[in-house]
């Protein structure tokens, strides 16, 4: 069989695939446990840690509060994790999960779970440095008002908000955050606003506006001119097959991220951003 010939290989060479081979989803590496005693050995605690754990809903939640329960020491190998739920029953079990899972790197959530995780005694989640909030308003106010939701927003690098930037978004505090991503809508006055309230951020070196305006079409020669605006912004159009979940599962797997898409999309509407120059002269 294939895998006793894998196996046959020196132990270090065997980890190295079968954690390359989990990263992409968790359905690769639950295909992975299945196939021998060995296998599940070897890539049961040590692969997880490259595995994009998605839970959406009461099912998916209640079992990974089991495995939780029945392994303990899985906690510490989660790194990527995607966590949404609505209702009661969700949300505690959604504070349950994360409030264990502190060796989480890249979290994809809401921000009442944002901040339920910072109202804890102590905070212990100080590996995790790429957020992604994913709601259609951000409740800034309340994350600030725990105990934790400016030290959460310190260490943070990566900041991707499924929607736009709320009045009450706290600038000051995100001093180590270099990406940053929202949605908005392509027009010159949104985003020289968006730009002066981002003024204070002294690290930042990426950002990315997401739009739908363009779904049935490509973007127009006035957006590209939006690009003169800030060497540091990219205008990404989210087509009719974006997702945000495939989008987050791409970039945690080692495929396209939202900041390789961005800084794509930006050299294309570079170019043609000089054929319309040209073309009016």
């Amino acid at each position: 069989m294939a895998s006793n010939h894998l196996l046959s290989l020196p132990i270090e060479l065997v980890l190295e695939i079968l954690l390359s081979a989990s990263s992409s989803s968790a359905r690769t590496y639950r295909s992975i446990l299945l196939v021998s005693k060995q296998f599940n050995n070897l890539a049961r605690f040590d692969c997880l840690q490259t595995v994009p754990i998605v839970l959406e809903g009461y099912e998916q939640l209640n079992s990974f509060q089991y495995l939780l329960e029945e392994s303990p020491e899985t906690n510490k190998r989660v790194r990527y994790l995607w966590i949404t739920g609505d209702g009661l029953t969700c949300w505690s079990l959604i504070t349950s999960i994360l409030r264990s899972c502190t060796y989480v790197i890249n979290l994809s959530c809401s921000s009442r779970s944002v901040t339920s995780l910072c109202t804890s005694e102590s905070f212990q989640h100080t590996h995790c440095t790429e957020l992604t909030l994913i709601e259609t308003w951000h409740a800034w106010n309340d994350i600030m008002l725990t105990p934790h939701g400016a030290q959460l927003c310190r260490q943070l690098t990566h900041l991707r908000l499924h929607e736009g930037l709320s009045p009450e978004f706290p600038k000051t505090h995100f001093t180590h955050l270099t990406h940053l991503a929202f949605s908005s809508r392509p027009i010159r006055e949104f985003i020289e606003r968006h730009l002066e309230t981002l003024r204070p951020l002294p690290a930042l070196q990426h950002l990315v506006v997401t739009t739908f305006w363009w779904r049935d079409g490509p973007p127009d020669g006035s957006a590209s001119e939006l690009l003169d605006l800030d060497p540091r912004l990219a205008v990404l159009h989210c087509r009719k097959s974006w997702t945000e979940l495939g989008t987050w599962r791409d970039g945690v797997s080692g495929g396209s991220s939202i900041w390789d898409q961005a800084k794509r999309e930006r050299r294309s509407m570079k170019v043609f951003h000089g054929v319309f120059k040209a073309m009016r002269t």
